[in-house]
């Protein structure tokens, strides 16, 4: 099958590298359409014969809605597959047989560039173009200090990680939007981003304080389990990223607030460095990032999903998340060694 890729444009690269690292989505005859939003829903392509259709939902798909909606625009007949990354709450069952994304495991990008049609062959070829380009838009932004920026280009090896590691109230207002949470019972809380004393020992009461309410909100049924879930993952990164910095270690970390935004992954260069991978806040398996450091041959330390532990749950209720996160940092800690 000949891929086409209808996606909006901060994700073409990542959907390509998921198309090219699980070739079964587009075997056979025929063209397979992906799209990424009911705006592109490719309506012009509509009762054409041959043609297969993939919805990517890439913060997890939890209901079939928007689903129904382009079914309805494809044609009742159409064949309409539902891709994720993270999570599905999508009923066992569905006529819209969801799967990730990227497959599970280790990545390979077997697919061939030829396999593509004209127009996104063309696109990939300019974001290749633009990778290569990344350390020069990286030290150019405004905010940016350029003597740290081309330590971090040209440096010795550091530990790295970007995005979200730290709450804040619009990440959690944009949980409470995937999971139908009632905003009101996030609004107002303190945080430790804006806490002044940014101690470790602050960090820790932060963690004991918030696991105990958020399993709260899960006891009560004011919040599903994935969004639990949700909370747990920024947690795990706030538990690894802050403790390896109070330990003095040798680190570059970029967050979803800091006013910059620095590329060092969807980019050839970068490579004397580890990367620290966490895995989507969306939930388990494969995604973007994680698809980045495989296509470029990174080096990675993936933590263990511990929002999965079986007790995790009750580990938050009592107040002992430091101590199951304890136990995967000194399981992890020889790999999260750099020379300083």
């Amino acid at each position: 099958m000949i891929a086409e890729l209808r996606l909006d444009s901060s994700k073409l690269w990542w959907g390509y590298l998921g198309v090219r690292s699980n070739p079964e989505l587009s075997e056979g005859p025929g063209t397979a359409i992906f799209f990424d939003s009911l705006e592109r829903v490719p309506t012009d392509r509509r009762d054409q014969p041959d043609t297969r259709f993939y919805f990517i939902f890439w913060d997890g798909v939890q209901t079939e809605a928007p689903l129904q909606q382009a079914q309805r625009q494809l044609g009742e007949a159409a064949e309409l597959v539902a891709l994720f990354v993270g999570s599905s709450d999508l009923p066992a069952g569905s006529r819209f047989r969801p799967q990730p994304l990227y497959p599970r495991g280790v990545l390979h990008f077997s697919k061939p560039d030829s396999e593509f049609d004209t127009a996104a062959r063309q696109r990939i070829s300019k974001l290749k173009v633009r990778q290569r380009l990344m350390p020069l838009k990286n030290l150019l932004q405004a905010n940016v200090n350029r003597k740290a920026g081309l330590d971090l280009l040209l440096g010795r090896e550091r530990l790295v990680f970007c995005g979200v590691f730290l709450f804040s109230e619009a990440l959690l207002e944009q949980f409470c939007g995937y999971h139908g949470v009632a905003p009101s019972l996030i609004r107002g809380r303190a945080l430790f981003e804006e806490d002044a004393d940014r101690s470790w020992d602050s960090f820790l009461r932060y963690l004991d304080r918030d696991g105990r309410y958020y399993a709260g909100l899960l006891d009560s049924g004011d919040a599903p389990l994935p969004f639990f879930r949700r909370i747990i993952r920024v947690m795990i990164r706030s538990y690894f990223i802050l403790r390896l910095e109070s330990e003095g270690a040798r680190m570059f970390t970029n967050g979803w607030t800091s006013g910059s935004n620095i590329n060092v992954y969807t980019t050839p260069f970068y490579q004397q460095h580890r990367f620290l991978d966490f895995g989507s806040v969306a939930g388990s398996g494969n995604y973007p990032r994680l698809s980045d450091l495989a296509y470029f041959r990174k080096k990675t330390v993936c933590v263990d999903d511990l929002d999965e532990h079986p007790d995790i749950v009750q580990a938050a209720r009592d107040g002992r998340l430091e101590v199951l996160f304890s136990e995967a940092y000194e399981r992890l800690a020889p790999s999260m060694r750099v020379p300083q």
